[in-house]
């Protein structure tokens, strides 16, 4: 009887195990090892083989992103402050830190640690990622995690999976979770959203999704949405009209010029099947925190970019 009931906890334990979410487990193994951590940040992961995509690499970081923040353990550091940084040391498109480039992400980004990583790539589309998490003082690995996951979004070869998740109100989801930590936002701004993997469809698709959730907020009466011609001549000032891409200084200044509470944004990632993964974070523009974030898929039902078109039919519902 004693071994049946070992028999049957383990196969419970195996089951567990793997239905869990592989991000999830990388992160809650990475947290473990964090102590002493209150600044993180996430690098791009790249191939072992130093051949195969950076796309990849750049979906993976945002994905593990979203879930630090949701964590609430950690200040993690918005892609956008670090993709300037990653640039300035020549590592956009390497994703390889050494003990100099961890010390100076350190130093300029304000951060205890940075997780990074390489990717194998597997059979039946999936891939291997393995994670570690560097403490910037010393450049030490303190940490480290295995998960494999789908490669359930799109790459330029246009590789295609099963969709593993569907939503049947994406943007009401949003609208929701902005909804719910709302107590001190009075006023709100919607910057068009960017594809974590910089394709050029950024400003059609991401524009069209910005507008779509400025109706929705405007039509839920609860704040005051910046409306979308006076927020183009602000990111035309700040020169951010056609990257999406908000740092700490442009967050600070969205607040100051349009005296709003909180700015709304986030990234994109093509997954397939004319569907959109939009992962949205709500940033206060006081502190240039995220405060919250929400993952959805959304699918993919508008050509071109004309998103001004849009509105009006929506309107006139």
């Amino acid at each position: 009887m004693k071994k049946y009931f070992f028999l049957v906890l383990i196969m419970l334990f195996n089951y567990f195990l793997f239905c869990e979410d592989p991000y999830d487990r990388l992160v809650n193994e990475l947290a473990k090892n964090a102590e002493g951590v209150s600044k993180i940040t996430v690098i791009p992961f790249s191939y072992a083989d130093n051949i195969s995509s950076t796309k990849d690499g750049s979906v993976i970081a945002e994905r593990l992103t979203m879930r630090l923040v949701n964590l609430k353990k950690f200040e993690v550091i918005e892609r956008s402050s670090l993709d300037k940084v990653l640039q300035e040391l020549k590592l956009q498109n390497s994703g390889i830190i050494d003990e100099n480039s961890a010390k100076q992400l350190g130093k300029i980004l304000g951060v205890d640690a940075i997780i990074t990583g390489t990717l194998v790539l597997r059979t039946n589309g999936k891939i291997e990622v393995n994670a570690r998490i560097i403490k910037t003082d010393t450049a030490h690995t303190i940490g480290a995690a295995q998960a494999i996951v789908l490669k359930d979004w799109m790459s330029i070869s246009q590789f295609k999976t099963k969709i593993i998740k569907k939503e049947k109100s994406p943007y009401d989801e949003i609208v929701r979770e902005i909804v719910e930590i709302s107590t001190s936002i009075k006023k709100i701004a919607i910057i068009p959203f960017s594809y974590a993997t910089n394709t050029s469809t950024t400003s059609k698709d991401g524009t069209v999704i910005a507008e779509r959730l400025t109706i929705e907020l405007i039509n839920l009466k609860k704040f005051e949405v910046i409306e979308r011609n006076l927020l183009d001549k602000v990111l035309v000032e700040l020169k951010l009209q056609n990257s999406g891409t908000i740092d700490i200084n442009s967050v600070k200044q969205f607040g100051k010029i349009l005296g709003v509470d909180a700015i709304v944004t986030g990234t994109l990632v093509s997954i397939g099947d004319g569907k959109i993964e939009v992962n949205t974070r709500v940033i206060e523009t006081d502190t240039a925190k995220i405060i919250t974030t929400v993952q959805s898929v959304v699918t993919k039902d508008w050509i071109g970019d004309n998103p001004r078109l849009e509105r009006y039919k929506m309107l006139k519902k």
